[in-house]
């Protein structure tokens, strides 16, 4: 028995309705219709490597569908999904190709229709979805991340598509057994965040906002954190970022728009970072930029979470924020935001 991680936000629109449907998808549709699967079957590591050999793919990310292969009937699976949820599936049959499904229809989550034909899986009008293989799994729990001790929600936190995690079996199965929150981390976070909340509600202006979140990048070790002018030259259609912060060492550049909001942040937000991505950031070998909003609003409007979802840009709420700057820990904040 092995257990494994694996993300379903590439291609979310059909991805979460698979799962509904009882599988677990994974990219690459290029290789849908080939015989990779019975290659890796017969021949292993050695003929996965020879098929990609083929295909010129060297690229690194070639391991998730690998590790996608290995997945075997009585395997456990750890799902993250959206709002802090995950789901632990247990596998039911063999990876297959998408093509296995031919016939099946599934309604996306913004209520139109798609299709899996001899093509693979499209919206049957203009766009073929990139999934290109599947696995039959049986969902065993969904629960808050807060039910699963550290060591899982810090695994959940890897950047790749999937990979085996056999070293937190135990953390796995309690979590199967858990009925309510286990992590005492999180429990002292819940206690201490009501309380830094409304600290900040009261006495932190819009400028203290930003200038904390710059911190909070600096605190996390970034090279160079920074408020760009406000009147930056150049942009366009409200493109806007107000903290940017560099790790050179990760090649990652974050772009932030925060939002000293009260009740509901709405997409407006999400169109400003995504337009200041667009136009200001020069794509550089090595470097990925990563688009946030963060807001001290309760919540994002619904316009905003779709939207974000469709330019991969992440949402912060300020219950999220607390909890962040609780977990860095706030020795220094006071430099930052006394007058």
């Amino acid at each position: 028995m092995a257990y494994f991680i694996h993300r379903i936000s590439h291609e979310w629109e059909v991805s979460y309705p698979l799962l509904e449907l009882g599988y677990l998808s994974i990219g690459w549709s290029d290789y849908r219709d080939t015989d990779l699967l019975k290659r890796i079957e017969s021949g292993g590591e050695t003929a996965f490597n020879e098929f990609m050999s083929d295909h010129n793919n060297s690229y690194r990310s070639r391991w998730s569908l690998w590790y996608f292969s290995q997945m075997r009937q009585g395997d456990f699976v750890v799902v993250p999904l959206f709002d802090k949820y995950l789901s632990i599936c247990e596998i039911e049959d063999l990876p297959s190709s998408i093509l296995a499904l031919n016939g099946t229809t599934l309604k996306l989550t913004n209520g139109q229709i798609a299709i899996i034909d001899e093509n693979g899986l499209s919206n049957g009008i203009d766009r073929i979805y990139d999934i290109g293989f599947i696995v039959k799994v049986k969902e065993i729990k969904r629960i808050p991340r807060a039910y699963v001790d550290a060591k899982l929600v810090s695994r959940m936190k890897m950047r790749q598509t999937n990979g085996r995690i056999d070293d937190l079996a135990e953390s796995v199965n309690e979590a199967i057994s858990s009925e309510g929150p286990i992590n005492i981390h999180e429990q002292i976070l819940s206690a201490a965040s009501d309380s830094l909340k409304d600290t900040i509600e009261k006495y932190i202006t819009p400028d203290d906002l930003e200038e904390t979140i710059r911190w909070y990048f600096k605190k996390k070790g970034a090279d160079r954190a920074w408020i760009p002018a406000k009147n930056e030259a150049g942009k366009e259609n409200g493109a806007d970022a107000d903290v940017i912060a560099e790790f050179d060492d990760l090649g990652i550049v974050y772009l932030v728009q925060v939002k000293n909001h009260t009740g509901e942040t709405g997409k407006w937000a999400v169109n400003q970072i995504f337009e200041y991505d667009l136009q200001k950031c020069d794509a550089k070998e090595g470097t990925t930029y990563i688009p946030w909003v963060v807001t001290m609003a309760q919540k994002f409007s619904d316009e905003a979470i779709e939207l974000s979802k469709q330019y991969n840009i992440r949402l912060i709420t300020g219950d999220e924020l607390i909890r962040m700057l609780l977990n860095v820990g706030l020795d220094g904040i006071e430099k930052t935001v006394c007058r």
